[in-house]
């Protein structure tokens, strides 16, 4: 039990009945001091429970000697076990020094300053989703708000915007009671810049509007402005992580609103078999297309098929990417490593306009890799190619490079991968490498095409590739790691913090993808031989289906076939089509079975179930009833909730019965018939019933096999009459002990 005891002035102690209340069960630190500056003492506390789970806490004294626990508890901490308060920045205020744990780190020792504000930024605009190429007329607003209780004079509000905008506009300045800004509604150029002064709870709200052209790679995610409110210099926020926000451009290269997750092998990419391939549109048609390292490129038919182009060089490189590099709307190629003449070099190809690429004469020095990437928010596409050092390149806009050294070595040529994500929501890109047998580092992005070396480094995962998506939908980007024959997920958690989720992803092959394959609005995975559904928190389990190991080394999920769902393209050539719909009929065993050359009453059922994750309109039943059926009766038609259909129970006067049904995701409807049923002499097995469902036009299945039920009867064949043989004292081989035992007919030979 915590106690406060009061000094009576002579040297002796009394407690003062308050103490300060705790749901944990044990406190093992205390320290004083005026954290919140109302001329008291406060308390800071360590905390741990019965099962040793650590907190840290403040409690705020009521000037009575009473303390009361503060919303604002310690951030990101197991707990501290030993703490000290002083003024350790010199601003004139409490702040905390502590041993302890840190959450995803282990134990050490940190320091916590105290905060002299919380500005927050919001924004109620959702992500743009504007196509490539085109000017598009955009709009959107952010806020800025005092969410701490003191006064904030002259904060800082600075909202930077890219090449790809023009035109812009501060339409509007809505300024709260309590808040005063210096802005007016006007053009503005490049930025918007402004100081405010916000009492506790004012806002200060800004809306714009501007004309806006991405003409970004079709796979990558553009940011069109940049927003940033930061308190006066010298000033401490309590939440530094919601003073930033970015707005972004992100299409995907059609609009995905199906998929089953249940994919078909259609026919392979000719002559295709790379260890580098990339997507893009290369004659402009709309079509997802492909370039390999090999240099050579395929061009989509839309209908799931690809047409080997032209060769691009005579030789091959090591690696290709794809984006519009040189702003005129056309995907242009950057091919890392082409060996020609003796040497390797990099190679940048063209788009020419008339559905072709053509070499732009431009060299660079080997890398091993390219990855494209915008990182100077500027709205053109950078490069960061893995080098024996690791080099940056800065486009101009129309294609035009400046090299960038950094010191990132690539010894043991051990990075085998790059992606990118805002680490540390600066709005810039972070980047996280594949690092095989080495750790798996962070680089942040220092502004000025600099780079430095986090030190988080993700899992022990000896890691060939890694994707980055926001895997359980909280708003930040995620980390998927593939090993050739393990991986692992890390869920951001911000504030440069990451939390591996157990995740089964043991199957063959490192190569990842992200990308909804079964249309439930999450991210699923495709790694090597397999790929792991969602369940919307980031917890992967296994599909239902796996590829064949055939040493891919890329893979990409496209829509090749225009149909709405993301299909799997390996860079060994092989492509596989999502299906649209998984629609199955089940029947049951009549009851009761008719024996040879017997007749007399039967029951049976069929089951018509959609097992895909989108709803299907217009399935077609069909039943098929035998000769050896008479006075036929459909008992019943039992739908689950949400299922329609057409067929009512009655009387069956004819072989041939159909219904059409709408089916929501799982829905299932249930037909029970009964009928006079004979068999002739001699006959064991016959076919009573059969039921085939069917999609309607234009709404492929992933399977068929599932798509046909027979009710057969299999009548027991008659025994000699007599009592049961003496059995030998044999038993079953290699079994040590059984516990149950069941006889059935399970190969149906009666």
């Amino acid at each position: 039990q915590n106690a406060v005891y009061l000094n009576s002035g002579d040297g002796t102690f009394v407690a003062s009945g308050n103490g300060f209340d705790t749901d944990d069960d044990a406190t093992s630190t205390v320290g004083l001091g005026d954290v919140d500056g109302d001329g008291d003492l406060d308390l800071i506390a360590g905390h741990h429970t019965e099962d040793y789970q650590y907190s840290t806490k403040a409690y705020l004294n009521d000037g009575a000697g009473a303390f009361l626990a503060s919303e604002r508890s310690f951030q990101l901490l197991h707990g501290a076990t030993h703490l000290s308060t002083g003024d350790l920045d010199g601003d004139g205020d409490v702040d905390v020094l502590w041993f302890g744990g840190i959450e995803g780190v282990g134990f050490g020792v940190a320091t916590w300053l105290n905060a002299d504000g919380d500005v927050r930024v919001t924004s109620s605009t959702p992500p743009l989703h504007a196509p490539r190429g085109v000017d598009e007329q955009i709009t959107w607003e952010f806020q800025v708000e005092n969410s701490g209780s003191a006064l904030l004079t002259n904060v800082g509000v600075s909202d930077r915007f890219a090449a790809s905008l023009s035109n812009v506009v501060l339409t509007e300045t809505i300024v709260s009671p309590g808040a005063v800004s210096q802005l007016a509604a006007g053009p503005l150029a490049g930025s918007l810049e402004d100081q405010v002064n916000l009492a506790p709870g004012a806002t200060v709200t800004y809306r714009l509007s501007a004309t806006f052209r991405d003409d970004g790679s079709a796979d990558a995610t553009t940011i069109y402005h940049r927003l940033e409110a930061a308190l006066p210099s010298g000033g401490v926020d309590f939440r530094p992580e919601n003073n930033r926000l970015t707005g972004v451009n992100s299409t995907p290269p059609s609009v995905v609103w199906g998929g089953s997750g249940r994919f078909t092998e259609v026919a392979p990419i000719p002559d295709a078999f790379d260890q580098s391939m990339d997507v893009g549109d290369f004659n402009g048609d709309g079509i997802a297309d492909l370039v390999g390292a090999s240099t050579y490129y395929w061009l989509g038919d839309g209908n799931g098929g690809f047409a080997q182009a032209p060769r691009l060089a005579t030789s091959g490189g090591r690696d290709a990417t794809v984006g519009d590099f040189n702003g005129d709307g056309l995907d242009d190629i950057y091919v890392a490593g082409v060996f020609q003449a003796g040497q390797r070099l990099d190679w940048l190809f063209l788009g020419d306009g008339n559905g072709g690429l053509v070499d732009s004469g431009q060299r660079f020095p080997q890398s091993e890799s390219a990855h494209v990437v915008d990182f100077d928010a500027d709205g053109d596409l950078d490069l960061l190619l893995v080098r024996s050092t690791i080099t940056l390149l800065e486009n101009d806009g129309v294609g035009n490079f400046t090299t960038h050294a950094t010191t990132i070595g690539n010894g043991n040529r051990q990075h085998t991968d790059v992606a990118f994500l805002d680490v540390d929501q600066d709005g810039d890109l972070d980047a996280i490498a594949a690092t095989a047998g080495y750790g798996n580092p962070i680089w942040i992005n220092e502004g000025d095409f600099t780079l430095s070396i986090s030190p988080i480094q993700l899992g022990t995962v000896s890691a060939s590739h890694v994707a980055t998506g926001d895997v359980n939908s909280d708003g930040l980007i995620d980390v998927v790691l593939g090993g050739v024959v393990d991986g692992d997920v890390f869920l951001n958690r911000g504030a440069f913090s990451f939390v591996s989720i157990a995740s089964n992803l043991e199957v063959y092959g490192g190569a990842v993808a992200l990308g909804d394959v079964d249309a439930d609005g999450d991210l699923d995975l495709l790694k090597g031989q397999g790929y792991f559904i969602n369940d919307g928190e980031g917890g992967f389990t296994a599909g239902p289906q796996q590829f064949p190991n055939d040493g891919v080394k890329n893979l990409f999920l496209i829509d090749v076939n225009l149909d709405g769902s993301l299909d799997v393209v390996r860079s060994t050539g092989k492509v596989w089509v999502n299906g649209d719909a998984e629609v199955a009929v089940q029947a049951s065993q009549p009851q009761p079975v008719i024996a040879s050359g017997q007749a007399g009453p039967t029951e049976f059922d069929f089951r018509v179930v959609n097992l895909s994750s989108t709803p299907i309109d217009d399935v077609d039943v069909a039943f098929t009833l035998s000769a050896n059926l008479t006075n036929i009766n459909l008992l019943s038609v039992t739908p689950t909730i949400g299922v329609s259909h057409a067929l009512a129970p009655g009387a069956i006067t004819s072989g041939l019965v159909a219904d059409r049904v709408a089916l929501p995701v799982g829905g299932e409807i249930v037909y029970r018939f009964a009928a006079e049923a004979s068999l002739p002499q001699g006959v064991f097995d016959a076919a009573w019933a059969t039921a085939t469902v069917a999609t309607p036009d234009g709404v492929r299945e992933s399977s068929l096999a599932n798509n046909r039920a027979i009710v057969r009867n299999v009548s027991p064949i008659p025994s000699t009459v007599g009592s049961l043989p003496l059995f030998q004292d044999g038993g079953l081989p290699n079994i040590d002990t059984v516990s149950a035992m069941e006889i059935a007919d399970f190969d149906n030979d009666g």
